[in-house]
C-alpha cells in the first residue's frame, strides 16, 4: 500500500530544503565548519574516559539493521522496556513492527528520508576520513561499524532514523515522549562519539528526521496506521505489566541517559 507521504512535502520529494543551510556555511562561514570539525574531535577524543558510554555507541551503530525500535525500548524504563523487548521477540506486535521495525526496512520510513540523496549532493567528509589522525577509532569485535567511512556524511541517516523513529513513538507514546525523543538524541550523539559523523551532521539528520515524522502525522492513512499501532502497542504493554502507560511513564528515569542500557 502506498502513501502520500512516501514522498517528501518538500521541493523534489526529499529533505534538501531542510538541511540546504550547510551550503551557505560551508560558502561563506569557513570558522563555523572549523568549529563543527574541532567539535567532533572533542567529544570523539574525549570518549575514551567513558567505556560504557563507547559501548553504547557501538550498539547504536548497528541499530538500524537490527532494529532501532528494540534499541530505543531503553527509554521506556525498565518494566516497559523488558515487556516491548519481550514483544517484539515474540512478534506480538505486528503494526508496530510494520511500521517502525526491520531496521532499514521499517514501513514508516522510506526513500524520502534515507538521507541518501542529501548525502550525494552535498558530499562531505565523515570526520575520520577528513582528519584521520586526530580521531580516536573505537572497533566493535565482529562488527565492522567503519565501513560507512567511504559514504559522505552530512547530513546523518543513523540521526535521521532515531529521529523519526522517536518521533512516531512518542506520538504512540505521548506520556512517554520526552524520554522518547531524548534516546533519539542520544543516538545521533553516538555517531560524533565514533568519529563518523561531525554535530552539524546529526542536527541536520534530526531535522530532516523531524520532517520526515511530520510528514507522515499530517498524511491521513498513515496517522491511521499509526494511531492503530499505538492502540496495539499501549495495550501489550499494559497488560505484559500489569500498569498503565500513566503508572510506567511515572517510573520513567528523569533523564534517557540514566535508562540507556550499557
Amino acid at each position: 500500500m502506498g502513501y502520500i507521504s512516501d514522498v517528501s512535502s518538500y521541493k523534489f520529494g526529499i529533505y534538501y530544503d531542510v538541511v540546504d543551510g550547510y551550503k551557505d556555511l560551508r560558502g561563506n562561514h569557513p570558522d563555523v565548519i572549523n568549529e563543527n570539525d574541532e567539535k567532533a574531535v572533542q567529544i570523539n577524543n574525549a570518549a575514551e574516559k567513558t567505556p560504557e558510554r563507547v559501548k553504547q555507541a557501538q550498539q547504536d551503530a548497528v541499530a538500524p539493521k537490527q532494529g532501532v525500535l528494540n534499541a530505543v525500548s531503553d527509554s521506556l524504563g525498565p518494566e516497559a522496556r523488558k515487556a516491548l523487548r519481550e514483544s517484539l521477540k515474540e512478534h506480538r506486535l505486528p503494526k508496530t513492527e510494520f511500521l517502525l521495525g526491520h531496521g532499514y526496512f521499517a514501513r514508516a520510513g522510506g526513500l524520502a528520508s534515507s538521507t541518501f540523496a542529501e548525502k550525494q549532493i552535498f558530499h562531505v567528509q565523515r570526520p575520520v576520513v577528513k582528519m584521520p589522525d586526530r580521531i580516536h577509532k573505537y572497533p566493535m569485535e565482529g562488527t565492522d561499524i567503519y565501513h560507512v567511512k567511504g559514504q559522505p556524511s552530512y547530513p546523518s541517516g543513523h540521526a535521521n532514523q532515531a529521529s523519526w523513529i522517536t518521533a512516531c513513538l512518542a506520538m504512540m507514546l505521548p506520556e512517554m515522549g520526552s524520554q522518547i525523543l531524548d534516546r533519539g538524541a542520544i543516538s545521533g550523539e553516538s555517531r560524533v562519539i565514533l568519529g563518523v559523523h561531525a554535530p552539524l551532521d546529526v542536527i541536520a539528520g534530526r531535522m530532516s528526521g523531524q520532517a520526515a515524522a511530520a510528514d507522515r502525522w499530517n498524511d491521513p492513512h498513515m496517522r491511521e496506521a499509526l494511531t492503530q499501532a499505538g492502540a496495539e502497542l499501549r495495550a501489550e504493554l499494559e497488560w505484559r505489566t500489569g500498569k498503565s502507560i500513566e503508572q510506567l511513564a511515572a517510573e520513567n528515569p528523569k533523564s534517557a541517559k540514566d535508562s540507556v542500557s550499557h
